[in-house]
C-alpha cells in the first residue's frame, strides 16, 4: 500500500538526512587533509609514561591467576564441580579467555545443573560485573530447557533486559510455544519486557511476522520500544526491504514515526542511500 507520510515529515526527513550527509563528508575531509599534515608518529595512551608498580594497566605481564589456569577451559570444567569451574571462570580478567572457557563451561553443563549454576552465579561476587558471562549462561539454559529458564527469570530476576535476552532466545527457535508461554504473564513497569523480548526473537527470522505482532499491540511504551528491536533485522536485509516493510504498515501513525525512526537508523549505515531512500518516500507518498 503507499506510504502516508505528510508533507512537514518529509521535508523533516530529508533535510535532517542531507544535513548529516553533508557533515559527514565534510568531517571526513578534514580529517583526510589533518592526517597528510601531521607527521607519523606513534599513538599514547595515559598509561604509556608511567613508572613501573604505578596503577597503570600492564600491556603484556600476564595476571598470574590466567597464568596459571590450565590451557583447555573444557578439560577442567569436565573435571571439577560445575560451580567451582563457574567461579574460576567469573575471575579470569582478560574478556575474552573468560569468554571462551564459559562457551566452553555451558557446553558441558546437563539440563538438570544449570539451575544450581544460576544461583551460583547471581551470588558470586563478580556477577554484577559480568553480565556478558550471565546472558551466555541463561542462553544455554534456554537452548537445553526453556519453560525452566523462563520460570526461573519469572520469580528471581526482574531486569528487563534479562526478561527480554531469555524470552528473545526462545522466541528464536520456537515462537509459538514462547508466545504461550507470556501470554497474561505479569510485568512491571512502564512497559512489558516478556513482549518486546518475543518480538525480537521472531525477528530475527521474519521481520514481516514480527510487525504483525507489534500492530495487534496498544500504543504505548512497549509497542514503540519492540519497534526499534526490529530495526537490525529489517536493516539487515537492505534498503529496499526497509522500504517495503515499512509500507506494510498498516497504522498511520505507527507508518509515520516507524519511518523517521528507521531513516535515522539508515543514516548510520549509508547517508547517501539513506537520503535517497527519504525521497523514495516522498515520490510515493505524493
Amino acid at each position: 500500500m503507499p506510504l502516508k507520510l505528510d508533507s512537514r515529515t518529509i521535508a523533516f526527513a530529508v533535510a535532517w538526512i542531507l544535513t548529516i550527509t553533508i557533515g559527514i563528508f565534510i568531517g571526513r575531509q578534514t580529517n583526510v587533509r589533518a592526517r597528510n599534515a601531521a607527521a607519523p608518529s606513534a599513538p599514547e595512551h595515559p598509561w604509556a609514561n608511567r613508572p613501573a608498580g604505578s596503577e597503570a594497566l600492564p600491556r603484556s605481564a600476564p595476571n598470574k591467576r590466567d597464568a596459571d589456569r590450565p590451557s583447555s577451559g573444557i578439560t577442567a570444567a569436565r573435571n571439577a564441580r560445575p560451580i567451582d569451574t563457574l567461579a574460576d571462570t567469573l575471575e579470569i580478567n582478560d574478556s575474552l579467555s573468560r569468554t571462551r572457557r564459559m562457551l566452553d563451561f555451558v557446553d558441558t553443563l546437563s539440563s538438570d545443573e544449570f539451575q544450581d549454576v544460576v544461583d551460583a552465579f547471581r551470588a558470586n561476587g563478580f556477577a554484577h560485573i559480568r553480565g556478558n558471562e550471565y546472558n551466555l549462561l541463561l542462553n544455554a539454559w534456554v537452548k537445553a530447557d526453556p519453560y525452566a529458564a523462563a520460570e526461573d527469570i519469572d520469580l528471581n530476576d526482574t531486569s528487563g533486559n534479562v526478561r527480554e535476552t531469555v524470552i528473545a532466545a526462545w522466541a528464536a527457535t520456537d515462537p509459538q510455544a514462547a508466545a504461550t508461554w507470556i501470554e497474561g504473564r505479569h510485568d512491571e513497569g512502564g512497559k512489558n519486557n516478556w513482549m518486546i523480548g518475543l518480538i525480537r526473537g521472531i525477528a530475527s527470522n521474519d521481520p514481516s511476522l514480527a510487525l504483525e505482532a507489534i500492530e495487534a499491540l496498544e500504543p504505548g511504551k512497549t509497542r514503540s520500544s519492540s519497534v526499534e528491536e526490529i530495526f537490525p533485522f529489517v536493516i539487515r536485509e537492505g534498503f529496499d526491504y526497509a522500504g517495503e516493510w515499512v509500507a506494510g504498515i498498516s497504522d498511520e501513525a505507527l507508518q509515520r514515526g516507524t519511518a523517521r525512526q528507521l531513516g535515522r537508523q539508515l543514516t548510520r549505515v549509508d547517508p547517501a542511500q539513506a537520503g535517497a531512500w527519504v525521497a523514495d518516500l516522498q515520490a510515493v507518498s505524493t
